[in-house]
Parts: structure tokens; sequence; C-alpha cells
């Protein structure tokens, strides 16, 4: 459909071109009408829905427009279209600063606006790897241990993999393999939002495995977006044939903190996480307290991500060596989730000494009955 008048919002620092495009909008020819001239993004986010306009015109300020503040636009439906060719990502390059050839470009993108919006959204590529999320209950079930071997596992079978440490609330991945806690995920998605690479922060860890560790400080959640953590797992799953993501337990929706912005959510991570995973790993402990709430835990699963629980598969760790009591643990939760666990990994006195050092059992007991369990459930579940 052919819109005749387009509504355009600028957005700049006063640079020339704002002025003589304002001018040359006011000629009838032209068929455009500048709803505002704004001083930033959020002022020009809030007059461009009030005024129902369909381009933003942007100076190339880099503190301005990254992955995350664009996406915002685009999801009102709003292009962003930046001076200078080289435009961050999601915003539309206008190379020329000429009015008149700026009047035809956003003539171009004006009409229609959903093809320019359909060509700026990210695309996922469709080679990719696999993305195993690593979940579960409140407490201290043992996600973290689990990635680590399982991440160890992939790697020593010949597949190239990522271990990403995404808990924004207690995150300890570098301390179960001896790292130094650097800048890690928050800088990544940081460079991701810049229109960088975020893979630049990977590290190697000695047994080989690249990992992206986690927040130095869990105060550092707020410095984490979704568009741009997601395009950081596309990125990773383009690079990478395995990417395990160490995630947090809560998945309720975080309240807003403000009317007029885009709320803070500490919790996104592991929504978005479980919402694109493959696969949903739950690591449940084999205690009553721990069964209760790995149980209470797939049940909120169900309500808040439908998706994401028709990926799900039970782990059990900690597994007692009793066959009666594993038989009952396996009943308590074949009954109350209608599934069992597909891997049963028995508890492992050196789990804690191997900590100690910054090791993993697999470096001290590659044989031992929690490897070998490991090494099974990677045959049967990632592999």
């Amino acid at each position: 459909m052919q819109i005749e008048i387009c509504s355009v919002v600028t957005c700049s620092l006063g640079e020339p071109w704002e002025s003589a495009l304002v001018s040359m909008a006011n000629h009838p020819a032209a068929a455009m009408r500048i709803a505002a001239r704004c001083s930033g993004p959020g002022e020009a986010l809030g007059v461009a829905l009030r005024e129902q306009a369909t381009v933003v015109v942007g100076d190339p300020v880099r503190g301005w427009w990254d992955r995350d503040v664009i996406e915002h636009f685009i999801s009102a439906g709003i292009v962003v279209a930046i001076i200078g060719a080289d435009a961050p990502p999601g915003a539309v390059a206008l190379p020329d600063s000429h009015p008149e050839a700026l009047v035809q470009a956003l003539r171009a993108i004006h009409s229609p606006v959903l093809a320019a919006s359909d060509e700026v959204l990210p695309q996922m590529a469709l080679d990719r790897g696999r993305i195993v999320a690593l979940w579960g209950g409140h407490g201290s079930p043992g996600r973290t241990t689990i990635s680590t071997h399982l991440a160890m596992a992939a790697q020593q079978s010949g597949m190239s993999t990522l271990l990403i440490d995404a808990d924004t609330w207690a995150p300890s991945v570098a301390q179960h393999l001896g790292l130094d806690e650097g800048p890690g995920l928050v800088q990544a998605v940081r460079s991701v939002s810049r229109g960088d690479s975020g893979l630049s922060q990977v590290v190697r860890s000695p047994r080989g495995v690249s990992v992206l560790v986690g927040m130095a400080r869990p105060e550092l959640w707020t410095e984490i977006h979704e568009c741009s953590f997601t395009a950081l797992i596309d990125e990773a799953a383009s690079e990478y044939d395995l990417v395990v993501i160490d995630v947090a337990a809560p998945i309720e929706e975080d309240e807003e903190l403000s009317f007029d912005q885009a709320p803070y959510r500490r919790n996104l991570v592991t929504r978005s996480t479980l919402t694109i995973a493959d696969r949903v790993f739950q690591v449940a402990g084999a205690s009553p307290v721990a069964l209760r709430r790995a149980i209470t835990a797939t049940r909120s699963l169900s309500v808040e991500i439908p998706t994401a629980r028709a990926n799900l598969e039970v782990v059990l760790n900690g597994a007692p060596r009793s066959r009666t009591r594993l038989r009952e643990i396996e009943s308590a939760l074949a009954q109350h989730l209608e599934q069992g666990p597909i891997a049963a990994i028995p508890s492992e006195p050196l789990c804690e000494s191997a900590l100690w050092e910054g090791q993993l059992v697999s470096d001290v007991a590659p044989r031992s009955q929690f490897c070998q369990a490991i090494n099974a459930l990677f045959e049967r579940s990632v592999a």
C-alpha cells in the first residue's frame, strides 16, 4: 500500500543535513512531513509513537544506536535510518546526506515500511550447531557440574564446543574450570550490541573447551539486553557444533521498574535461552527437597514457556547407589512429570576435591562411574 505522506522524526546533534532536510520537506513535491526534531533516541521513540511517524533519521553516534535501541524502534514498526554508509545492525544506511537524495531514500524506505523492516530484522543462520540449556530448580542441583563435564565430553568427542555461563544470579563456571573471571558474557553482549563479534571474549580452558565466562559481579545483569544476547547465541551456534549454556533457576517475568522505558529483566537470559534451545536438560537433585523443587520448577515452566517444556528432559544428579531408592525417585518423577530421568549421574566424592583444585572429575578420575554416566548422557542426548 502506497502512503502519500512520509512522516519523519530527526534525531541529530545539530548537523547541517537536518536543517537542509527540514527545508526540503516543506516543498509540496517532497510529500514528506517532519514530525519533530529530537536530540536523542529516547525522545525520538516517544515522539515517533505519538506522531505515528514511520522513519527516524539519526546521526551515526555509536553511543546512541546499538542493536537493542534499534530493536525497540523496529518492534514499534519504526525504521531507523542512519546517515553514513556504516550503519549499526538493524538500521538502514543513508550514505548520501544531500537533502534531495535523503528525501528520495526516505520515500523508498517508507513505501512500504514493512518490506524495509523485514530486511533489517536479524535472521538466524540455517546451518547452525545445536544449543543445549542446563537448567534446574532453585538450590544447587548441580547445573554447573553437569554443564562443565558435558561440554568436556563433547569436546573430547571431536565436536567444537562452546560453554557459556549465562547464570545471572550465581555464575560459577570460571570457578569450576580454574579460569579468571574476566569481562566474559557482559562484554560479549556489549560487543554484539555495537555490531562487533561477541566471540572475541571467548577463552580456551586448559582442557581445550572454549568458554565464555559469566559475570564477575552478579549485579552486572542490567547490562545484558535480550536482542543482543539472542544475537550472541545465534553467532555462537553458527561457529560451534555445540553450544552448552548454563542458566539460573528463576524463570518468572520480572516486574516493570518504570513505565516510560523498557523494563530491566533479570530472568530474560534464562527465558531466552530456554526458548531458543534445541534441548533443555533439567538437572534435578536426588534429595526429597531437590525433587520437590524440580517438580515445582517443571510445572512453572509448562505455564511460563510451554515450548521449552516440550524440549525438556530430566537429568538426575547425585543419584543414590541403592537401586531401590533410585527406582523410587524414578517412579516419583514419572508420576509427577510424566517422564523419568534420561540419565542418573551418581554421587561423586571427588567433585568437591576437584573443585578446590579448579579441575574436573574427568581430570582426576576419567574412568569413574560419574564420568561414565556423563559420557553416556552425551552419547544418548547430544551426539
